[in-house]
């Protein structure tokens, strides 16, 4: 009997894991934090495929000088842009999807975020529409809020 549910286990994962997508796009009506980290790591996706598939490695010979001197350049483009990207998935996800959940999760509305790729980004609480005081343990979650979304 355990070999039988062992086997049964085994496919059951075997099949879980063939079916999952790693491009998928979830609609979440309160922008929670792990509903949008994973539409951010599907749009990032998309930006990497597109990279390795249109942007090659070499354009040109590279026995020279010059031919080494402006690839060097292209690539250090390249992974500047690349990182650039990866600056304002990372931002985003900290800022809107962690502390701004947690501001609409206890009833901010209008919220502000400022998102700069080379020198991080934050957020700004809008309006309480609960009109009541925030206790301690509340602003402890807003705070952590941005690391428990960048985690996610």
């Amino acid at each position: 009997m355990k070999l039988v549910f062992t086997i049964m286990l085994g496919l059951a994962s075997l099949v879980h894991l063939y079916c999952q997508n790693e491009k998928t796009l979830l609609f979440d009506l309160h922008s929670s934090a792990i509903a949008n980290g994973e539409n951010l790591h599907s749009i990032h996706q998309l930006f990497t495929d597109f990279e390795q598939k249109h942007i090659k490695d070499k354009y040109w010979k590279e026995d020279d000088f010059i031919g080494k001197g402006s690839a060097i350049y292209i690539r250090l483009l390249k992974g500047s842009i690349t990182n650039i990207l990866d600056n304002i998935f990372l931002i985003t996800q900290h800022e809107v999807f962690g502390h701004g959940f947690r501001f609409r999760e206890y009833g901010f509305r209008n919220n502000s975020y400022n998102i700069r790729p080379l020198s991080g980004g934050f957020a700004r609480r809008g309006v309480n529409i609960n009109e009541r005081q925030l206790g301690t343990h509340e602003d402890i979650a807003i705070s952590m809020g941005g690391m428990d979304a960048t985690l996610c």
